[in-house]
C-alpha cells in the first residue's frame, strides 16, 4: 500500500477515534422535579448477576430503572423518597437478580435507611438502622462485592482495631478487624497508635477497576479491596511500604513491609498496590526512581531512575503541571519538574489497559489561591473540608505518565493509549446539559450516566480505553 494512503487511513482512524470511543447505549423518559438541590442518582453495577440499577430522586421520589447485562432498559418501580434526615445515597448491594438495597445516610452516617427493591413482584421495602454506630468515628463507606461496608473505629480500642459492618438487605454484621500484632511506626520511626496514624493520614478507598487521579491516589493509607482479599496499605513512613492484608471472610491480618527505593537525600515516597504487586514513587529535588516489587517474592520486577540533569527515559509523555481548571503547562527539563515536584506529596497511580500497565507519577500541591487568602475567615466558614476543619484550598499536580509491562515492569516505548477517562471528560466538557453524572466499569468497558435535564432523560453512554500504538 502507498504511503500517502496510509497514512491518510492512520489520521482517518485518529480522527474518528473520539466518535467511536463513546456510544450511546440507553435513554430513559425522568422527570425529576424541582428542587434542583434535592436530585440525586446513584448506578449501581452488578458483576455477579450482570445487571445495572439506577437510582435516582427529586424532592419527593425514589425511581428505580433495572437494565440488563446489554444495558437493556426492562423495569422501573419509584417509591416515596427518605426523611430529609437522609441527605445522600451512601451505596447499594444486591442479593438476588432484580432485588437488592440502596441506602440512605444522615450527615455523619448517624443513620442509615435501606430501601430494598424487589422488581419481580413490584416491592419496596424500608429498614431503619438509628444510632448503629454510636460515637464511632466513620472512616470509610463504599459497596464492594454485592455489600455495603461501614468501617469505623470502635470505641473500646482505637489505638489497635478497626470495626467493619456489612450490610445486605435488612441483615448487617459487625467484625473487628485486630491490628494487635502490628507495630506501627510515624514518619520519624518512632512508635505511633493506628489511631493517631489515621487521623493524621485519613483513610481512602481505591477502586482498581477505574483510573484513579493523582489527587485520590496521593493519599497515605489507602484501601484497596479486591475480592478474595482487602489491602491497607500506608506510605507515611519514607523508609518503607507497609501492607496490611485482612481476609474479608473472617478479618484476620497479616503484614508485609517492602522498602522504599533508596535516593541520596531525604525524599517523599508512595505507592500503589495492583494486581499482587507493589509499585513504588521516589523524588527529590535531584533524583526520581520508580520500582515494581512481586508481593509473594518481594523481588524487585524493574527499578528506574534519573537524576536532576538526567532526562526521563522510562517516561511516555511530556513532564507536566495541571492546575485546577487550566490547561497542562510543561515544563522544560527534568531539574524544573523535580522542583517544583518536591513541594507536593510524592504520589502515583496505577492503571491496567488493554495491553499494558500505566503509571502516572509526580506529587500533588495543595495550596489557597491568593484571592481565596484575601476573603479569609468569611470563605472558611463556606469551605470546610469534612474532618479537617480548615479549608483545603485547591490541588495543583505535577506528573509524567509512563507505560509497562504488566507482567515484567519493562518500559514500553509506545504513545499512551487514551483512556476512557480520558474521553468522558472530554466528552462531558462539551455538555451543559449534564447533571448527576457518575461513571463506572461495567464488564469490559465503562459507562457514563447522566440526568438531561433538558431532555428530561436519563442518559447511558458506553466508552472505551484505547489501544496503545
Amino acid at each position: 500500500m502507498p504511503l500517502q494512503k496510509t497514512l491518510s487511513i492512520c489520521l482517518l482512524l485518529l480522527a474518528t477515534q473520539g466518535i467511536f470511543s463513546q456510544v450511546l447505549l440507553s435513554s430513559h423518559p425522568l422527570e425529576l422535579k424541582k428542587a434542583d438541590n434535592y436530585h440525586q442518582a446513584l448506578l449501581a453495577p452488578d458483576a455477579r448477576f450482570k445487571q445495572l440499577v439506577v437510582c435516582a430522586s427529586d424532592k419527593n421520589n425514589l425511581y428505580f430503572l433495572h437494565y440488563n447485562n446489554v444495558i437493556y432498559y426492562t423495569d422501573s418501580l419509584m417509591a416515596n423518597r427518605p426523611d430529609k434526615e437522609y441527605t445522600y445515597m451512601a451505596g447499594y448491594s444486591f442479593d438476588d437478580y432484580k432485588s437488592g438495597t440502596v441506602y440512605w445516610a444522615s450527615n455523619n452516617l448517624e443513620k442509615l435507611e435501606a430501601v430494598h427493591y424487589n422488581f419481580d413482584n413490584a416491592e419496596i421495602k424500608e429498614y431503619l438502622f438509628d444510632q448503629l454506630f454510636g460515637k464511632e468515628e466513620i472512616l470509610s463507606s463504599f459497596s464492594a462485592n454485592n455489600n455495603f461496608y461501614v468501617i469505623t473505629q470502635p470505641e473500646e480500642d482505637k489505638s489497635k482495631k478497626l470495626k467493619c459492618y456489612t450490610f445486605n438487605n435488612n441483615r448487617y454484621e459487625s467484625h473487628t478487624i485486630d491490628f494487635s500484632g502490628i507495630t506501627f511506626k510515624d514518619e520519624k520511626n518512632k512508635p505511633i497508635s493506628l489511631e493517631d496514624l489515621l487521623y493524621s493520614y485519613p483513610l481512602a478507598k481505591i477502586d482498581n477497576a477505574i483510573y484513579n487521579p493523582l489527587t485520590d491516589a496521593v493519599s497515605k493509607s489507602k484501601l484497596y479491596t479486591e475480592k478474595d482479599i482487602w489491602v491497607l496499605a500506608l506510605d507515611h513512613n519514607p523508609l518503607y511500604t507497609q501492607l496490611l492484608f485482612i481476609n474479608p471472610d473472617n478479618f484476620t491480618v497479616t503484614e508485609k513491609v517492602i522498602a522504599q527505593p533508596i535516593l541520596k537525600e531525604e525524599a517523599g515516597t508512595n505507592s500503589y498496590y495492583l494486581g499482587n504487586k507493589l509499585y513504588q514513587v521516589a523524588l527529590n529535588k535531584e533524583e526520581v526512581a520508580l520500582q515494581a516489587v512481586d508481593i509473594n517474592t518481594k523481588q524487585v520486577l524493574n527499578a528506574y531512575h534519573a537524576g536532576a540533569e538526567d532526562e526521563i527515559t522510562f517516561k511516555n509523555s511530556e513532564l507536566l503541571q495541571q492546575n485546577p481548571n487550566g490547561r497542562p503547562l510543561e515544563f522544560k527539563d527534568t531539574k524544573r519538574f523535580l522542583r517544583k515536584a518536591r513541594n507536593g506529596d510524592a504520589a502515583i497511580s496505577v492503571y491496567r489497559t488493554p495491553d499494558d500497565i500505566l503509571v502516572t507519577a509526580g506529587s500533588v500541591r495543595s495550596y489557597i489561591p491568593a484571592g481565596d487568602v484575601v476573603l479569609g475567615a468569611g470563605l472558611l466558614m463556606g469551605g470546610i473540608a469534612p474532618g479537617d476543619g480548615f479549608y483545603a484550598g485547591e490541588q495543583e499536580t505535577m506528573y509524567f505518565d509512563g507505560l509497562f509491562g504488566a507482567d515484567d515492569f519493562k518500559h514500553k516505548p509506545y504513545r499512551p493509549e487514551r483512556l476512557a477517562a480520558d474521553h468522558i471528560s472530554k466528552f462531558m466538557y462539551r455538555r451543559n446539559d449534564i447533571t448527576l453524572p457518575t461513571v463506572s466499569p461495567f464488564d469490559y468497558y465503562y459507562i457514563l450516566g447522566y440526568y438531561d435535564v433538558v431532555a428530561k432523560q436519563y442518559i447511558i453512554r458506553k466508552f472505551y480505553d484505547d489501544l496503545a500504538y
